[in-house]
């Protein structure tokens, strides 16, 4: 009798694993890659560009020739109210209402008597063109503006201009530096128009309060870092303060672009365009501004694409580039005597002694 022999199926190790096809086979060409779009326009590509410059990426930072810390993050969110706890605030309310309406142009004779009546001007002064041209854009309230002239040319008779058309009303002005903030708020001191310099030192309850219920003309000078403080933004969450604005001014509007990667309260100036919305218009101005600063204005300060442009230019007939060999030591400042008083060098305070001089 034969027995079958006992057969164990025994399974293979390793498996047999079915080969991926590769997608670039010897005998099969590689796909050639299709883009999603059409190349990129000068436009997009000077988006591209300025967004790469966004200071939140960059990971070393120069303050004053040194290696700045990272910037810290801000405790509160900018430009928002305080919701939480006991700080728990909302925006100011006026009980006199007073909403700005939109005016028809002026012609320069009218503002040339208001502006002498109200003592911007002398009698024997006149305004220049284009300070007529860009009050009567900004009453009309129907876009924004952007103003290129040389300094000196009267760019900050553009935020009391206005004011004196519609009777009253709020000039919010953006400053770089506190010394122009004081600078302005001291300018106003004679003035029909008062002023009122936010900072660290002067932002008390009264005081904010003061500017949401007051039924005057008003300047109001603030740094970009003072805006978003949550004590600011009672007033720019104020429908009242909000009626009677009468426009925001970037003063130095080419410091949006030339801080992008030192100081990023300038990139969230937009937040500000998201309060106040697209009705009150904003003005930058400067003495240099060329297409890729403003191209920075659209993007970090919320400026609108279909701005309105006066552009006279930064030439300054009496100013001049020269170029001076130096005969003197460096520290001794002494060939920068030609630019200077004569009376400076005399004063005993002042060190000639050096190796080069005689």
């Amino acid at each position: 009798m034969s027995s079958s022999p006992n057969v164990h199926n025994t399974p293979l190790w390793p498996p047999n694993r079915a080969k991926k096809r590769r997608g670039n086979d010897e005998n099969e060409p590689p796909a050639t890659p299709t883009p999603s779009r059409a190349l990129h326009s000068e436009a997009d590509l000077e988006t591209l560009r300025l967004t790469d410059r966004n200071p939140l990426v960059n990971k070393r930072r120069y303050q004053n020739g040194f290696v700045a810390p990272s910037p810290k993050t801000p405790s509160n969110k900018p430009y928002t109210l305080a919701s939480t706890g006991r700080t728990r605030q909302k925006p100011f309310i006026s009980p006199t209402p007073f909403v700005l309406p939109s005016l028809k142009s002026i012609p320069s004779s009218e503002w040339n008597e208001l502006a002498r009546k109200h003592g911007l001007i002398t009698s024997s002064q006149s305004l220049r063109d284009y300070q007529v041209e860009g009050a009567n854009h900004i009453i009309a309230r129907e876009s924004d503006l952007c103003v290129v002239a040389p300094t000196g040319a009267g760019k900050s008779t553009l935020w009391t201009l206005p004011l004196l058309a519609q009777k009253g009303g709020i000039s919010l002005v953006v400053v770089p530096f506190t010394s122009l903030g004081v600078q302005g708020e001291n300018r106003h001191r004679d003035s029909a128009i008062s002023a009122t310099f936010l900072n660290s030192k002067n932002s008390s309850l009264s005081v904010l309060e003061g500017i949401v219920k007051m039924n005057e003309m008003h300047v109001v000078y603030a740094c970009p870092e003072m805006l978003e403080t949550p004590s600011v933004a009672r007033i720019l969450h104020s429908p009242s303060f909000q009626e009677r604005l009468s426009g925001v001014y970037i003063d130095e509007a080419h410091v949006v672009y030339e801080s992008l990667s030192w100081r990023p309260t300038y990139t969230r100036l937009h937040l500000l365009r998201q309060i106040l919305g697209t009705s009150i218009p904003l003005i930058a101005m400067s003495a240099t501004l060329p297409d890729r600063y403003r191209q920075a204005l659209v993007l970090y300060a919320g400026l609108r694409a279909d701005y309105h442009l006066i552009n006279l230019g930064n030439f300054r007939p009496e100013l001049s580039t020269i170029v001076k060999l130096m005969m003197h030591a460096a520290t001794t400042f002494m060939d920068l005597e030609f630019n200077m008083f004569a009376a400076a060098f005399r004063s005993e305070s002042f060190d000639r002694k050096s190796p080069d001089a005689n």
